[in-house]
């Protein structure tokens, strides 16, 4: 599965590579052997794959190979919705933030920080890091269980930046690139916006911060600085 895990794939892909479904079959086939061919052999092969890839399309590689690891313990072959829930396993709204909120406090020491999941960490930009600092989950639940359940919903968010996995920093402080900043608020702005043009985002946000989490507004502010003037 390493080849699977450095590959990252485009939202627009409808469909796993044949080869990573291919790989998955083999895996599954040889671990459950004849239990696999009782609950799938009765289905051509081809056209099982087929909607293996195309239900788990947008799955990363490291979110495949988790749910082959937790397999490793299971007696009996996943079906499809089975084996994609512990690709990406659920958590309740409240572990979510909590979660959240610790990996806010890890930022300083500059330890890892692990993410369950995409929605987790989507949500918490949508969220706002300033926000989430001051606010227990009984005053944020509202807004956050919105928030992750739009995120949870969502099929196609994207990946999680590497340094978002290592460390995060304080409130204010230059944590990214400009042109990074810029491809945030267009992620942020397909996400909880629907907007396509991140230029016309950037203004949405800028002229009603007030309406927009601290983050939004962060990246906002970074990614019109690094639009030349005469492109506004």
């Amino acid at each position: 599965m390493n080849d699977m895990t450095n590959v990252t794939l485009q939202p627009s892909q409808s469909a796993l590579p044949d080869s990573w479904i291919e790989r998955i079959f083999q895996k599954m086939e040889d671990r459950y052997g004849s239990l696999w061919v009782d609950r799938y052999g009765q289905f051509p092969r081809e056209r099982v794959k087929k909607s293996w890839a195309e239900d788990l399309a947008g799955f990363t590689g490291e979110e495949l190979k988790r749910g082959l690891d937790v397999g490793k313990i299971n007696k009996f072959p996943p079906s499809l919705p089975e084996f994609a829930a512990s690709c990406r396993p659920s958590i309740d709204h409240e572990t979510a933030y909590n979660e959240a909120r610790h990996n806010l406090t890890l930022r300083d020491s500059g330890k890892p920080i692990a993410w369950t999941n995409k929605a987790v960490y989507w949500a918490y930009v949508a969220f706002g890091a300033y926000d989430m600092t001051s606010q227990g989950y009984i005053q944020a639940r509202k807004r956050w269980d919105k928030l992750y359940n739009e995120m949870l919903a969502e099929t196609n968010l994207p990946d999680i930046p590497k340094q978002e996995q290592k460390a995060l920093v304080q409130p204010g402080e230059q944590s990214i690139s400009r042109d990074e900043a810029s491809k945030r608020v267009q992620e942020i702005g397909a996400i909880v916006g629907g907007q396509k043009d991140y230029r016309k985002w950037d203004k949405k946000i800028l002229d009603s911060p007030e309406n927009y989490p601290h983050i939004s507004v962060k990246f906002a502010q970074e990614a019109m600085n690094a639009i030349p003037t005469a492109q506004l």
